[in-house]
């Protein structure tokens, strides 16, 4: 799919396996992940993922700049005074998602290069999400949007057959 999945600092690095499972699971494009503080990087949750998915660690504003240049529509998944819910996200492609820390959300120099913010309408009183829950509602939004607008199918059959009952 033309959608990518990038990752501010973390600070929690048994996120990073799991975000690249995601990715592979939804065959994104690529992950980006910033550089943690202390280095800390641990692909654990990629349950074999590794050999499908890219991904890397560098600069995130860099890399921000260079998909803006080249064209990609960027979207900071973040509770923010003027987000739009994810439910109603018109998602534009190509397209890279920004997830960030648990606690703080996108940072706002991140923030300042995305062209758009969406945020997942909770239910409950807790006020946040994991990142990988978060990081899966809104890659699911996109790729399904993605999947009717150009022929993009699952990769096994099984999901295939899955998709085809319900559309």
């Amino acid at each position: 799919a033309k959608v990518r999945l990038l990752a501010c600092r973390l600070e929690k690095a048994v996120n990073h396996g799991g975000l690249v499972r995601l990715a592979e699971c939804y065959r994104l494009e690529h992950v980006f992940f910033e550089k943690e503080r202390d280095e800390a990087v641990d692909l654990s949750g990629m349950k074999g993922a590794h050999e499908w998915q890219p991904n890397e660690f560098g600069d995130l504003i860099d890399e921000l700049k260079r998909l803006r240049k080249n064209g990609w529509t960027i979207y900071g998944l973040t509770l923010a005074q003027n987000s739009i819910g994810i439910q109603s996200c018109d998602w534009k492609f190509p397209c890279a998602i920004v997830v960030g820390e648990e606690r703080l959300g996108v940072r706002d120099d991140i923030l300042a290069l995305c062209h758009h913010t969406v945020a997942i309408p909770l239910w409950g009183i807790t006020t946040s999400l994991n990142v990988g829950q978060a990081a899966a509602i809104a890659v699911n939004s996109a790729v399904q949007q993605y999947s009717r607008e150009t022929f993009f199918e699952p990769a096994r059959e099984t999901s295939r057959q899955l998709l085809r009952k319900f559309r």
